[in-house]
């Protein structure tokens, strides 16, 4: 695996499940400041991703992330990542602050992930859903209230037809 820089990342979204509705601007960035970015835009969803890539990312149970259109994002600061060919086979480049190791994005060629722990304020991010549930561990605490999905979701990447179920960051 080799490292690489990362400023920017062709992705957008299309075909939308339950859409977080919330108004207004999101900030966050890495630790130690470095990255920072903004989002003008709600979410598409905020997912608790329990596939074994992100678990090890994660170093946890599960990944948590707000999905956004990334034409809503503004990002300061250059990411260093890496790609991994996800459980789903799309590509994901996970990137991280070369300063503190923060993760902070996920990106398909059509989804940009932001972990929810890396916004200023994280406590608007409710989930919505928790996909990959065939991958998670048995001591995993799954929440009742959202959406649940054995593998990917109803959340099309914007991919060609037949691969519309592609939610997995």
């Amino acid at each position: 695996m080799r490292w690489k820089d990362v400023s920017t990342a062709p992705i957008g979204s299309r075909g939308r499940t339950r859409k977080v509705t919330m108004a207004g601007s999101y900030q966050g960035g890495c630790r130690c400041g470095q990255i920072r970015y903004e989002c003008h835009a709600a979410p598409i969803a905020v997912t608790l991703c329990y596939c074994r890539d992100c678990q090890r990312w994660s170093g946890g149970a599960c990944g948590n992330y707000v999905i956004m259109p990334a034409t809503a994002v503004t990002r300061q600061g250059h990411t260093t990542g890496y790609s991994v060919q996800a459980e789903s086979t799309r590509v994901v480049c996970r990137e991280f602050c070369p300063a503190c190791g923060s993760p902070v994005f996920a990106a398909t060629p059509h989804l940009l992930a932001i972990t929810v722990a890396s916004f200023d304020d994280p406590s608007p991010f409710t989930p919505t859903m928790a996909i990959w549930l065939d991958s998670a561990q048995p001591w995993a605490v799954i929440p009742d209230t959202i959406a649940r999905f054995p593998r990917n979701p109803p959340l099309s990447s914007g991919a060609d037809p037949e691969q519309r179920n592609d939610g997995n960051p």
